[in-house]
Parts: structure tokens; C-alpha cells; sequence
């Protein structure tokens, strides 16, 4: 079949996209059961994959799709590399500080070279 990427090329197309993210430190948390030590748990936010991650603004079109998720909340695209692991509602933590709560995959569906979230900011 002509004009389909093979797997080396879409590889290639894949670490140039990762190579480009800019910030990097982006810290994705998921709220975990915790053990105490004393036969009790807790619930914490714990970091399970730390990444280099890019934030735009996401389009009219997005807000519009996607308004019953984010209302009012100041939203952003976070484009972070393929094959990232996340669950809905997970927190990205900015190296600024910021807190991001996951909302949606906006990935495309074929030769993906990066995943896009759209995320929301938490208010301290």
C-alpha cells in the first residue's frame, strides 16, 4: 500500500515531536490509595510519570465541543509524548506550579506523533 507511513518512519516522526516539547518537569498525578504503615490507608496525589510537555490555548472550535467539561474553567492543550500514560481527572503539575486536572483525549486517531490533552486549571 502506497503512502502509508511504515513503522520506522512514523518512530522517527514520533521523536521529533518529543523532541520539540518545550517545558520540561510536567509531573503527572493520579489520587492513590495510600498505605500508612499502620494497617490504615489514606488517599494522596502521587506522581507517576514525570514528562516534557508543550501548553497551548485550545481553538474555538475545541471550547465550544467541549464546553460541558470545562465551562468557565481556563482551559489549555498539553501535547505530551506519545504513548504517555494518564487517567481522566489525573493532575499535571506544572514546573510554574500550576495544576492542571485532565479532561479529555484530543489525539488524533491515526499516526499520532504526540498525545493531546485537554486540561483545565485548578484554582488553589
Amino acid at each position: 500500500m502506497t503512502g502509508l507511513l511504515n513503522s520506522a518512519q512514523l518512530t522517527a516522526l514520533r521523536a521529533t515531536a518529543s523532541s520539540a516539547l518545550d517545558i520540561a518537569g510536567v509531573q503527572i498525578q493520579s489520587y492513590t490509595k495510600i498505605d500508612n504503615g499502620d494497617g490504615t490507608f489514606g488517599e494522596d496525589w502521587v506522581t507517576f510519570a514525570t514528562v516534557a510537555a508543550s501548553q497551548a490555548k485550545p481553538s474555538a472550535g475545541i471550547m465550544a465541543a467541549y464546553s460541558d467539561v470545562i465551562g468557565s474553567a481556563t482551559s489549555y492543550v498539553i501535547r505530551v509524548p506519545y504513548g504517555t500514560t494518564y487517567h481522566a481527572n489525573d493532575r499535571l503539575v506544572m514546573p510554574s506550579g500550576e495544576v492542571l486536572r485532565i479532561q479529555a483525549d484530543l489525539s488524533d486517531s491515526s499516526y499520532s506523533t504526540a498525545m493531546l490533552l485537554l486540561a483545565v486549571r485548578i484554582q488553589p
